[in-house]
């Protein structure tokens, strides 16, 4: 997050959500894994493993040193809570729609999972704004390694934290 704006990875994340939706909403009978399974699968690890680290990134820094384990808790307490909500909503939407037989009644949950990629776009796009961690002064990360770089002063006996 040093050289990309945390808004930027937050966007990108947006469009693998929205990636691997289509690619399972439009996936034929007989698939092939390379083409259609595999790409997808792919989108859905970028989005996870991007929203979680720009999350936790953000909140580590936002927060001071002594309630880190509190930011990295709260970013996998949202992550879970979320997951759960829209894991029993695409269960409600697959219940709901079996009568339209059962491919078809989880490719609606594949058009939930495209729904919630682009409202999470409108809004990461239009309302949050997460800026380079570049160690200005209200970074805490940047803080810290400044503070490594703090010359060792023997009369008062302080040492350099590493």
């Amino acid at each position: 997050m040093h050289y990309v704006a945390g808004t930027v990875i937050l966007i990108v994340t947006c469009f693998a959500i929205m990636a691997a939706g289509l690619l399972f909403a439009f996936v034929p009978v007989n698939p092939t894994y390379w083409i259609w399974i595999f790409p997808a699968m792919i989108c859905a690890t970028i989005a996870i493993d991007l929203i979680v680290t720009v999350v936790s990134v953000f909140l580590s820094t936002q927060l001071p040193e002594h309630q880190q384990g509190l930011a990295g808790g709260l970013a996998h307490v949202l992550m879970q809570f979320s997951v759960a909500f829209l894991l029993g909503l695409a269960k409600m939407i697959q219940t709901y729609t079996s009568d339209q037989g059962e491919a078809q009644s989880y490719k609606n949950c594949f058009w939930l999972q495209f729904g919630c990629g682009v409202a999470t776009l409108i809004t990461f796009a239009g309302f949050v704004r997460i800026r380079r961690a570049d160690g200005s002064e209200g970074d805490l990360e940047g803080a810290a390694s400044q503070e490594q770089l703090t010359p060792v002063s023997p009369e008062d006996g302080t040492h350099v934290k590493l």
